[in-house]
């Protein structure tokens, strides 16, 4: 799966719950938008792009995101 694209359609379309419990079955992938609106104002968030490279041309602002 290393290097393999998805769309943000495949990616909302994922399973990213049963491997944890059956009670989270066909819980979906947040888009990051999504996730800062669910966790702002209840904990912390610390983003991080592992391989920066690869959004090269795609400079996020992240500070514009969450404030």
């Amino acid at each position: 799966m290393a290097g393999q694209r998805f769309t943000l359609a495949e990616i909302k379309s994922l399973d990213a719950g049963s491997r944890f419990s059956e009670k989270y079955a066909w819980a979906r992938v947040p888009t990051f938008d999504e996730a800062v609106a669910r966790i702002r104002g209840k904990a912390g968030l610390h983003p991080e792009l592992k391989t920066p490279e690869i959004y090269e041309g795609r400079d996020v602002d992240f500070v514009a995101l969450v404030d």
